[in-house]
């Protein structure tokens, strides 16, 4: 049927395959054209906007912290009364204060994808304790305690993993609880400097621009990894 087909073809259906081999050699022959990977780039760079963040690489995510803090602590009338462009240093200080916020909310997506994977990884170490527990109950049970000694092991194996997933997950959970704090602060700042630009413009008095010291949060980071302190700036 193939072979008839291909005797049948219409003229019209044919492809032009000699033009096409001259174009495509003359093409080949330039040598002038660029390979383009912007797409798998943009793939790439799309995954790591929201890979998963490993509760043992969070030097960047407290250094972000630090920076973030430092934004949020910025004494607004001080910095206008020592800038010869009040309106050009206030615009400055928006545009700052947004794009810290945007990274933030990127690095909270990174926490949130850590906390899911590590809550996968609790719940599988969970059930690997709980069906060694039961092997050990049934031979317990039969009194075939060679069995129970060999098992003793793999219920400390399973039993440390399950408490390092457990830290694993907590510690994310405290930084993501951090970063949702800084970023609320981050929205009432933002509106507030909004909401009185023509009076901070003027260097009027401003009843409130919210900023960091009353919520405290910077000053427990101690918990969260060894030596963190400094990094936060408690």
């Amino acid at each position: 049927m193939y072979a008839q087909s291909l005797l049948t073809q219409r003229s019209e259906a044919s492809r032009p395959s000699a033009v096409m081999g001259i174009f495509s050699s003359i093409y080949l022959s330039q040598g002038g054209f660029f390979r383009v990977s912007s797409a798998l780039s943009g793939v790439i760079a799309e995954m790591k906007l929201v890979k998963p963040l490993s509760p043992d690489d969070l030097d960047e995510a407290f250094l972000l912290l630090q920076e973030f803090g430092s934004v949020l602590q910025v004494n607004i009338p001080d910095l206008l009364n020592r800038s010869p462009d009040r309106p050009k240093a206030l615009n400055e200080y928006l545009t700052g204060l947004a794009n810290i916020t945007k990274r933030s909310q990127l690095k909270v997506a990174e926490i949130q994808a850590g906390i899911n994977a590590r809550e996968l990884d609790r719940r599988a170490a969970e059930k690997a304790l709980s069906d060694i527990n039961r092997q050990i109950s049934n031979a317990t049970r039969v009194q075939d305690y060679a069995t129970t000694g060999l098992l003793q092991r793999d219920r400390s194996e399973a039993t440390a993993t399950l408490n390092k997933t457990q830290s694993d997950v907590s510690r994310l959970r405290d930084v993501l609880n951090i970063y949702n704090s800084l970023l609320a602060l981050s929205a009432r700042r933002s509106l507030a400097i909004e909401s009185n630009r023509e009076i901070l413009l003027a260097g009027l008095k401003v009843v409130d621009v919210p900023g960091i010291e009353s919520l405290n949060i910077l000053q427990n980071q101690s918990s969260f990894r060894r030596g963190a302190s400094n990094l936060l700036g408690s």
